[in-house]
């Protein structure tokens, strides 16, 4: 009888033990959902100063929007009218980046970022450019962009985040190209 008291009392434990571990698993998973969806998170390359996202905005939209009325990619009669509106397209980024450039970055932090992410802009400017000067010969060819060397993505990647995380939607790349 006693060895019965014994093993029952042993098996009693485990099972307490076994939903102790349970509960505390659950109790964790549930906090750390919780703690995902009610605190806000910093998101990554969010300028605090919105010095440049502000003025940059309307700068981009504007270009964007002369961008939209070209001629789509399917529309060209060839190869080389393709890189011709290819080039005007870049014309208008070329003059976007100019005036961006010239506006006003806020505090050391911002500027250093904006810094960046113009860099990766012009780097972007610089395959379109080449796409098009390719396209003009071969019109097989395909439009490649550089590999950012900070993130180890393409370079539009980057970009396109520090303008949507900025609210800069115009200021992404923009997808003409195809």
């Amino acid at each position: 009888m006693a060895d019965t008291a014994t093993e029952s009392g042993t098996a009693g434990r485990r099972i307490t033990w076994a939903r102790a571990g349970v509960a505390t698993v659950i109790i964790g998973t549930l906090a750390l959902w919780l703690y995902a969806f009610l605190w806000p998170q910093p998101l990554f390359g969010r300028l605090e100063d919105t010095t440049f996202p502000t003025a940059a905005e309307p700068v981009c939209a504007e270009a964007r929007a002369a961008i939209d009325a070209l001629p789509r990619a399917e529309q060209a009669r060839d190869n080389v009218d393709r890189a011709d509106t290819l080039d005007t397209a870049n014309a208008k980024l070329d003059t976007m980046l100019t005036r961006l450039e010239a506006l006003p970055r806020g505090n050391d932090k911002a500027a250093r970022s904006v810094g960046e992410w113009l860099d990766d802009w012009r780097q972007y400017l610089t395959d379109r450019k080449a796409y098009a000067a390719q396209l003009r010969s071969d019109r097989t060819t395909r439009f490649t962009v550089t590999q950012s060397q900070r993130d180890k993505a393409q370079i539009t990647q980057s970009v396109d985040r520090f303008a949507n995380v900025n609210r800069m939607g115009s200021c992404a790349t923009p997808v003409d190209v195809a």
